[in-house]
């Protein structure tokens, strides 16, 4: 768990981009805050009746792991870091992990 002083917030996970940061919540809503020229602090909120499970930052872009499997990403696409390829039926991510200008997501099927 991580406070914010600043904020009185506490956070179940925590991850940093080049000049933003972006946080989630024990609710699974998120937050991300710093340089926003991109729009990667800009994260929508999930859909009704569902939560982010897992978040991490690129350079100049965040990403985000829906309840449901779903990777959404927000801010820079200059090198297609927002383009998450769509899933055969009954298969969803795991898992995401970005890098400084790209994506990573491990499918279930373990691609």
């Amino acid at each position: 768990m991580f406070y914010s002083a600043r904020n009185r917030e506490t956070f179940v996970e925590m991850n940093a981009g080049l000049f933003h940061t972006v946080a989630r919540r024990a609710d699974g809503s998120v937050t991300a805050w710093g340089w926003n020229d991109d729009t990667q602090c800009e994260i929508a909120p999930p859909p009704p009746g569902l939560a982010y499970v897992e978040i991490c930052a690129g350079a100049y872009h965040t990403v985000v792991r829906r309840s449901d499997g779903v990777v959404d990403v927000f801010g820079d696409n200059f090198h297609g870091q927002r383009n998450v390829p769509p899933l055969p039926l009954g298969v969803h991510y795991v898992n995401v992990e970005a890098g400084f200008d790209h994506t990573l997501a491990l499918r279930s099927d373990g691609q």
